[in-house]
């Protein structure tokens, strides 16, 4: 809703009149309506407004609009004012500004209580004391002077002005009344009741001056104040430390008139922010400035330290929109240190929508930077403006109307809002929401974000579409392993915490078998930790796609930052954005937790994210180095045609696309490159151009197993009989094990694989005995240890927690280490770099993991990789094995060797 239109007066226009003013006015409305929501505020940036010295005052438009606006409390002061100006000496310059937006800000609006200003009235008798000079007949007890002084400031009826707005207010008002009656009337009674019941007295006594000069209470922070105004002693507090104390108490008076901490409090009632406009900056304006700064960062450190506190986006809050306007030379002695980015030429009031959203985005990891600088244009402004800014809607604030009807609501919602909020968080109470119940494109819930000891994820599997039940059943089991082995590690000391986040929940069934098999490797490692480094392993869930990634990564920091013992992430699901969300969230310096990807491939997404990410497969430039060898090797191919799909969102076939083609190209065929819309239509037709290839061509196939069908139906229908050469990326294992080319006698996929049970061929039930993995597996799990783990997702869940094992045995293991020593995140990172030991690099159930300290120390070493060839009448056979895996039989052949970065 809008109000009336805005009718300014010529003159208040002008400073308006260029380019980008309409968004300007438009992001300002945004920021001065304050949410409706009790638990949500708008973050308010300081904002500079550059302008050279012949531009004319925008902050003259400004001032018109909110004065004809009703419901926005605002105030303006003339920042260029010196003592000279004012006739005030130099001590009084900032106070005399201060001064003037109290008088402003205590104006009462058409709705509401105004706002009152107790802590800096009591800020403001402070600092007279410290200029009054010693008066006759004064008593010798001091606690009697100060108890006189403030009676006389009582009593003088001490009145805040602003010359700029005309507007004034009695410093009596801003004093609540029964402090007033029993200080003038039950001295030195009152005074003392005032201490105790009265918090700015409090508040003032552990202000950051108290403790810098070693006051200890609120008597005798004042009694410092008037000792060194009367010459009796010096304590040394300077003029820069009361300015600092008067910011201090009016932004703190401004954040307690705009809490919602109390259910029937004005600041629940408040529905828009102040706005304070500062014209063009002097001497006392910068340092006005540069206080309010200060005052902000010290209230989020203050409420931001202790053990496992990090700040959140409530503690950034202030009630205070700042404007100012000054020229570029100003703008310099505020220091780049003070905004960002730092190329403060290109900010326009133009874009300040996204400047705006840049600051936001960054405000945590800019060490509390507030500003954001704007430059106002000087080029002539486009025909037409003034009409526009004239029919440009004034913000209408909004009624309070919540605050009366909450009471209401509490009484009639509370007992079904506890029910439903169990109930969307998965069978967790609302004080610790760490899953959240969301609905699929199946009209079917899933569960998202980390679970809790009680809750299971795959106790309702049995009503996902096409679920049969021997997999439903061994999804259970496996999470019942996984948690009965975290009963036995809690009971052990030292024992640790790992999080393995994955696609808990899908769409696809391929996605729950890979999920089984992760789970299953998990299984194996976490049994082997128990009589050494016992893990326990928390199931967190990103949801389908990993569409949820983030906030679960949110969640599971939250937990981190309660439970010590949790210092590592597992899985992360698939290469989508939703996975690099959240290997970036974890990441962040309030979190820091290594990461270790299982199957995900993407490059971008090991060598561009996080230096806390770890991964045991290869990468997509690794598989298409090793594809484009194997095509032109064993293949005889000469020109390749890459088929990948239109999705901005999947992180591992635009990947794979990418490398596919500078691989392929680099052994000098001629590439071209085929995208596909996801539907079964589009898909379809790409695998009838598939056909066309020619005897020397292959179809690279980038895209995901469940594309895969109507790619082939494609093919199929044109070409069955003839089928091309096709070769596939990893995600191609998935439907070639689940069976997906019996409806396609014929058609032979070859497919590139982070490792497989066919690494020992046809040795492998021979090997089972000799490989630890192998045992164990079968030990968990039964018999067909070989024939399961064709598909590369339990070597590589096993492999991903040995990583983490091994990364804390570096870290802790000395001659006599300690069991109960835990290592840091931090810790555990440095012993994963350092992988390799005294024998060597680690010997995986995929292949040996070394991570070489280069560029790419995120990815392993020269890690095996196989081509695997798939067809509908037979197993799967091995075709080539690349890298190092020293069991393999027979032995890796001879491939390009892995380039440096």
């Amino acid at each position: 809703m809008r109000s009336k239109r805005w009718d300014p007066a010529s003159n208040d226009l002008g400073g308006l009149l260029v380019d980008g003013a309409p968004a300007l006015l438009d992001q300002l409305d945004a920021l001065v309506l304050r949410p409706r929501h009790w638990w949500r505020e708008t973050l308010l940036p300081i904002i500079y407004l550059v302008c050279e010295p012949t531009t004319r005052n925008p902050l003259d438009g400004l001032a018109d609009r909110l004065h004809q606006t009703a419901g926005i409390l605002h105030s303006r002061i003339n920042g260029q004012e010196t003592p000279a100006d004012n006739g005030q000496p130099p001590e009084k310059s900032l106070r005399r500004l201060l001064d003037g937006v109290v008088a402003d800000l205590s104006q009462r609006v058409d709705r509401g209580r105004p706002l009152r200003f107790p802590h800096y009235s009591l800020a403001v008798w402070l600092s007279s004391l410290i200029m009054n000079h010693a008066t006759p007949r004064q008593p010798d007890d001091p606690d009697q002077r100060v108890n006189n002084a403030l009676q006389d400031f009582i009593k003088d009826r001490f009145r805040f002005q602003n010359r700029t707005t005309r507007a004034e207010v009695s410093v009596a008002g801003e004093i609540p009344w029964w402090v007033r009656v029993t200080v003038l009337l039950l001295p030195p009674l009152g005074v003392r009741l005032m201490r105790i019941l009265w918090r700015p007295p409090r508040w003032a006594a552990k202000n950051r001056i108290s403790s810098e000069h070693s006051a200890g209470s609120f008597r005798g922070l004042a009694r410092k104040f008037m000792e060194q105004g009367t010459g009796e002693h010096q304590h040394d507090i300077p003029q820069a430390e009361i300015d600092r104390l008067l910011v201090d108490a009016f932004m703190e008076d401004l954040r307690r008139g705009y809490r919602r901490t109390t259910l029937f409090g004005a600041g629940r009632r408040r529905t828009t922010y102040p706005v304070l406009l500062i014209d063009k900056i002097g001497s006392v304006g910068f340092r006005l400035l540069t206080l309010i700064s200060d005052s902000r960062t010290d209230h989020l450190r203050k409420n931001t330290t202790g053990p496992g506190r990090q700040p959140g986006e409530r503690d950034y809050f202030h009630p205070l929109l700042v404007i100012t306007q000054g020229d570029r030379s100003t703008l310099d002695k505020i220091g780049h240190s003070n905004y960002r980015p730092e190329d403060q030429d290109s900010y326009s009031i133009a874009d300040i929508k996204y400047y705006y959203r840049q600051w936001h985005r960054a405000l945590a990891d800019s060490d509390r930077t507030w500003l954001i600088p704007l430059r106002v244009p000087t080029e002539r402004p486009p025909q037409g403006l003034r009409a526009t800014l004239t029919g440009i809607r004034l913000p209408a604030a909004p009624r309070p109307t919540m605050t009366f009807l909450s009471a209401a609501l509490l009484i009639t919602v509370a007992p079904i809002t506890i029910y439903f909020t169990y109930d969307t968080h998965c069978s967790a109470w609302y004080w610790e929401p760490l899953q959240s119940r969301v609905i699929t494109n199946t009209d079917r819930y899933q569960c998202v974000g980390l679970g809790s000891r009680d809750h299971r994820f795959f106790d309702d599997v049995t009503d996902v579409f096409s679920m049969d039940e021997e997999l439903a059943a061994n999804l259970k089991e496996v999470e019942d392993l996984i948690y009965g082995y975290n009963e036995e590690a809690i009971k052990k000391p030292g024992y640790l915490t790992v999080v393995y986040l994955g696609q808990l929940s899908s769409r696809d069934i391929a996605n729950y078998r890979s999920e089984l098999e992760q789970l299953r490797g998990i299984a194996v490692a976490q049994k082997g930790s128990l009589a050494d480094r016992p893990v326990r392993v928390l199931l967190a869930n990103g949801g389908d796609g990993m569409d949820y990634g983030a906030a679960t990564a949110e969640a599971i920091a939250r937990a981190a930052r309660a439970d010590d013992t949790l210092v590592a992430v597992v899985g992360l699901g698939i290469s989508r954005t939703g996975t690099q969300d959240a290997i970036i969230r974890l990441a962040r310096p309030d979190t820091r937790i290594p990461t270790i990807g299982t199957v995900i491939t993407a490059t971008g997404l090991a060598t561009e994210t996080s230096l806390y990410y770890h991964q045991i497969g290869p990468t997509n430039k690794r598989e298409a180095e090793v594809g484009a060898f194997y095509a032109e090797t064993q293949l005889g191919a000469r020109n390749a045609v890459i088929y990948y799909p239109d999705d901005k969102d999947d992180l591992y076939s635009s990947d794979l696309r990418e490398q596919a083609t500078f691989a392929f190209g680099a052994r000098g065929f001629e590439v071209r490159e085929k995208s596909y819309r996801i539907d079964a239509d589009n898909i379809y037709l790409a695998g009838r151009d598939a056909c066309d290839v020619g005897p020397k061509g292959v179809a690279f196939y980038a895209g995901r197993a469940t594309q895969l069908f109507a790619f082939a139906n494609g093919m199929r229908d044109k070409c069955e009989g003839n089928y091309p050469r096709v070769l596939g990326g990893d995600a191609v294992s998935r439907f070639v094990l689940d069976g997906g080319l019996k409806s396609y006698p014929g058609l032979i996929i070859d497919y590139l694989s982070p490792d497989s049970s066919l690494a020992w061929g046809s040795d492998c039930e021979a090997a089972i005995n000799s490989t630890s993995f192998l045992t164990g597996y079968r030990d968990l799990f039964g018999e067909g240890v070989c024939p399961i783990n064709r598909h590369n997702g339990s070597l590589l869940g096993h492999d991903a927690l040995l990583v983490f094992t091994q990364g804390v045995r570096n870290a802790v293991d000395r001659p006599s280490p300690d069991p109960a020593e835990r290592p840091s995140p931090d810790a555990v990172l440095r012993g994963i770099e350092h992988i390799s030991g005294e024998a060597g690099s680690l010997r995986g159930a995929s292949g040996k993991i070394d991570y070489s300290l280069t560029d790419e120390r995120a990815i392993p070493k020269d890690k095996a990789i196989l081509v695997l060839r798939g067809q509908a009448s037979a197993d799967p056979t091995r075709m080539l094995l690349c890298g190092q895996h020293d069991t393999a039989q027979p032995p890796p052949d001879k491939c390009p060797p892995q380039p440096g970065p």
